[in-house]
């Protein structure tokens, strides 16, 4: 098997994440966990810092630089997702995770699954029609949205925002049950 795993894997690993953001706030790892983490995993591969920056679609300085110095802050959830995927690993093997000011409930868990599928808050809206403002509110839960506005999402990401890199397919039958999970709280 892939270092990657399945695509099956990655999608149990999305909802997985996703389910316990509904009622907890995960801790990233420590610094020094993954810069040891990215810079074996780079040397592994053969690759320079420029290499791995480049298929991360990422700047070398200060963002790797800083991964790889364990430097302690907080790193942008979507440059670790970035950075794990470049190397072939799953969207949260550096414990990319949604930030702590977004609460426990439904936002986290969109928070979550936008940050798995590697989308800023503005890309999200560009695709799905929802003010990049209404994503924000929602996941940091300064608003709750109407039953309509949680289901026009969940159906916009089912038919077309990339899971794993990719485009989803759109025939839906290709994952029974794939679906945004249960968004109340």
């Amino acid at each position: 098997m892939d270092p990657t795993g399945t695509e099956a894997d990655h999608r149990a690993r999305v909802r997985q994440a996703v389910q316990a953001a509904h009622t907890e706030i995960a801790a990233t790892r420590p610094a020094a966990e993954i810069a040891r983490a990215v810079r074996e995993s780079r040397v592994a591969l053969g690759w320079s810092q420029e290499q791995l920056a480049a298929a991360a679609g990422i700047h070398r300085t200060p963002a790797l630089v800083d991964l790889e110095g364990a430097t302690a802050r907080d790193h942008n959830p979507l440059t670790l997702v970035a950075v794990a995927r470049a190397l072939g690993r799953p969207f949260d093997w550096l414990g990319a995770t949604a930030p702590a000011t977004i609460p426990p409930g439904p936002g986290r868990a969109l928070a979550v699954a936008r940050i798995a599928a590697g989308l800023t808050i503005e890309e999200l809206a560009a695709t799905s029609g929802i003010s990049a403002s209404s994503i924000y509110k929602l996941e940091h839960g300064k608003m709750t949205g109407t039953r309509r506005l949680w289901k026009d999402l969940a159906q916009h990401w089912m038919s077309s925002l990339p899971i794993s890199g990719r485009p989803m397919p759109q025939n839906k039958a290709s994952y029974p049950g794939e679906h945004l999970p249960n968004i109340r709280s």
